[in-house]
């Protein structure tokens, strides 16, 4: 069948040719379709259909983001589900848009007070507990959800949030959700809504969080340990991730994790000017 799809990064429309059994074996949820770049345009993003044909979001997509596939000795213990009657996976897939999601990930890993306005009440508690289950151990935040119709009775208390509703940014203070620098959430969020099995998409999004949680807190160790005066040079840091983890770390994602160091865990690390100089050729 056609289908219908608009470039979120220049708006090209353009028609795209999706499998009809694809979306009927979706028993919840939304299918998530790739558009490599050239079909529409130049740009290579993902379309989420639901079960009605309907585009309900869009990401746009970085292929070439590279998130170490690792699985940390100190995050082997994974959360066991007792009952998916008690939280259903599914229910955030099917009714939360994929971009809020990515937006509310990148407010809690760099620290900021969240509001997202949504309607539905059950939903609303959903949401709640569902981020709390995703960021235990890790991220500590405030995320409040208010209905529409109450949201402007009290929204003087909420000038310093970012506040969300579906897919729209109503305000960004701090100007954190640059599309640009949304990469990695929105490479999370897309293995989050493309794995069909409920229970294994879950432990994807929870176990990159603990991830980003567990190298952040080695880098601020790593900078407390280092003798006065001293400052960090890049190859300082994937040299001890390498002996102390094993573990290969691209640029790229060094530098993110630098930045939520900074947001979340309110250091500032002296750098070298060499690793400054690298660093902006990175943005």
């Amino acid at each position: 069948m056609k289908v219908e799809v608009r470039c979120p990064a220049c708006k090209s429309i353009g028609k795209i040719t999706v499998d009809q059994q694809l979306i009927d074996q979706s028993v919840r949820g939304l299918t998530a379709v790739t558009i490599a770049s050239n079909l529409i345009c130049e740009h290579a993003f993902v379309a989420y259909v639901d079960k009605n044909r309907d585009i309900r979001d869009y990401i746009l997509c970085d292929f070439l983001i590279d998130i170490p596939e690792i699985e940390l000795k100190l995050d082997s213990k994974k959360p066991q589900i007792k009952s998916y009657e008690d939280f259903d996976v599914d229910i955030i897939k099917l009714n939360i848009y994929p971009s809020l999601l990515v937006n509310v990930l990148k407010g809690i890993l760099f620290k900021k007070d969240i509001l997202i306005i949504l309607d539905n009440d059950f939903l609303r508690g959903y949401v709640q507990k569902f981020l709390l289950y995703i960021t235990e151990g890790t991220f500590s935040h405030e995320v409040v959800l208010l209905s529409r119709k109450t949201y402007p009775k009290v929204k003087k208390e909420y000038k310093k949030f970012l506040i969300l509703e579906n897919a729209k940014v109503i305000k960004d203070k701090d100007k954190i959700l640059n599309q640009k620098k949304l990469k990695f959430e929105k490479a999370i969020v897309q293995k989050f809504f493309e794995e069909k099995d409920p229970k294994s998409s879950l432990l994807i999004i929870i176990n990159e969080i603990k991830k980003i949680f567990i190298l952040s807190k080695k880098i601020v160790e790593f900078n407390n340990n280092l003798k006065n005066n001293q400052k960090i040079d890049s190859k300082m840091l994937l040299d001890h991730f390498k002996a102390e983890l094993d573990l290969k770390i691209q640029f790229p994602y060094l530098r993110y994790l630098m930045e939520i160091v900074k947001s979340y865990f309110q250091v500032d690390i002296e750098y070298t000017s060499d690793t400054i100089d690298f660093f902006k050729l990175l943005q």
